[in-house]
């Protein structure tokens, strides 16, 4: 396997280069973008142990210390900037409890973290009084100390790209997916109450990113649906969802900052109205649902698409199939409204040489082909 030891393109990172793709317009050269890239292959790659830490959605066994915390950090910064990118993802630790269903995996070599899947037929929230009761965060509650320990530390001509969990993972989490869809016919009021204290707090949430002059554009992860639709209707979506995400846009376009939206599933029956909110860039695509070549070329007018180098090829594919694959989006994809990058994220089960060896392609893309 190859590390790369320095950064791995001649330029060095470029915020601006990035913006303009996210904005839907043509880059100087090609950027790549990730929503984020799991601990172990940032082991594996800077050859060095990370403390183990949360994203915010797995359970810790242990608490972390605020030196150790740092250390994460550091070399999060210094994978980011050797891997090629301009930005680095950071967020915010918000206090919503919720409940899981956790399954131990004693054959995982590298992890120390327990695996956690959501529990999808119950959560914390099951009733009117189960809400009345709940300890509601406050935007003053919200720890950002991560996220300006990282502005501190930025190289120069890189920016953050601030982000969290989304609005509808928060709204489900909490009374459990299977719960939600009974309620939304038994009480249709409580998924409102539900979509309103989210969406409330997620937009004060955003509005404090866009105001962090370090931050160079904004993410909402939301996954809506899979490979059939969308787990909610979306007419309820239309209703409940998408006007908070209109005004997290509006934020957004108030500060000059571009907003993404990383969804996961199949959104063609409500892309016209993701597009009609404001985003400006769209992440995640698998091939089997509709590639990333296609989703550019029947939105490209109108919205940047992100990624998109399948999942299944970078966690199965040999090496050189990868190249191939990486080489053909390429063709297909590059210049106005496109970075390259995975169809989700590097999670810990993609074989990191066939991460590297799409880096490689896109530097070898970087060097010949410039816009500008």
């Amino acid at each position: 396997m190859s590390i790369f030891t320095e950064r791995i393109t001649k330029k060095g990172p470029n915020f601006n280069v990035l913006r303009t793709a996210l904005m839907n317009e043509t880059p100087d050269y090609l950027p790549f973008y990730e929503l984020f890239v799991d601990r172990e292959i940032i082991e594996t790659v800077l050859e060095r142990p990370l403390p183990v830490v949360s994203r915010g959605i797995f359970p810790l066994e242990k608490k972390i210390t605020i030196e150790e915390w740092r250390q994460y950090l550091d070399l999060s910064i210094e994978f980011f900037y050797k891997m090629g990118y301009d930005y680095i993802p950071s967020g915010a630790l918000i206090p919503v409890g919720r409940q899981y269903s956790l399954t131990s995996d004693p054959e995982r070599i590298r992890s120390l973290q327990k695996r956690a899947w959501q529990n999808e037929r119950k959560g914390t929230i099951q009733s009117w009084k189960d809400f009345e009761q709940f300890t509601w965060p406050t935007i003053s509650e919200v720890n950002f100390s991560g996220l300006e320990y990282v502005a501190s530390k930025l190289p120069d001509g890189m920016r953050i790209i601030a982000g969290t969990d989304g609005i509808f993972e928060n709204v489900s989490f909490l009374p459990g997916v299977e719960t939600l869809c009974y309620i939304l016919y038994d009480e249709p009021d409580l998924v409102e109450a539900l979509f309103s204290k989210i969406g409330s707090l997620w937009t004060q949430l955003f509005r404090t990113f866009a105001d962090i002059d370090e931050v160079g554009a904004l993410c909402l992860a939301d996954d809506l649906g899979f490979y059939g639709g969308t787990f909610l209707p979306p007419k309820i979506l239309q209703k409940h969802l998408f006007p908070w995400y209109e005004q997290i846009a509006s934020i957004a376009k108030e500060t000059n900052k571009p907003f993404v939206l990383h969804t996961c599933g199949n959104s063609k029956e409500i892309m016209p109205d993701l597009i009609a909110t404001g985003i400006n860039a769209k992440h995640s695509f698998e091939d089997k649902i509709q590639p990333v070549w296609e989703a550019k070329q029947e939105y490209g007018k109108r919205i940047a698409s992100l990624g998109g180098i399948d999942i299944n090829i970078l966690a199965s594919a040999s090496e050189e199939q990868t190249r191939r694959h990486v080489r053909f989006v390429l063709e297909q994809c590059a210049g106005q409204g496109y970075a390259l990058g995975s169809g989700n994220s590097i999670a810990d089960y993609v074989k990191v040489d066939n991460y590297l060896a799409m880096l490689d392609e896109g530097k070898k893309f970087r060097e010949r082909v410039k816009w500008r």
